[in-house]
């Protein structure tokens, strides 16, 4: 892994920590639900991204 892809990883890390803390705000639970909808297929994408990059394969295919 090269550092550039440690940074991405990082900074997907940091996002999916902000979203566990922003659950605790005293907000109701459907705009909770409706950011994690949103914003976790993001990630997911990511990560996905980094994973076939760095190995050269899409196992999701």
């Amino acid at each position: 892994m090269n550092e550039t892809t440690a940074e991405e990883l990082g900074i997907i890390t940091d996002e999916l920590e902000s979203l566990v803390h922003a659950t605790k705000l005293p907000m109701p639970s459907d705009f909770h639900l409706e950011q994690l909808k949103q914003l976790l297929p993001e990630k997911i994408k990511a990560i996905r991204d980094i994973i076939v990059k760095e190995t050269g394969e899409n196992p999701w295919e």
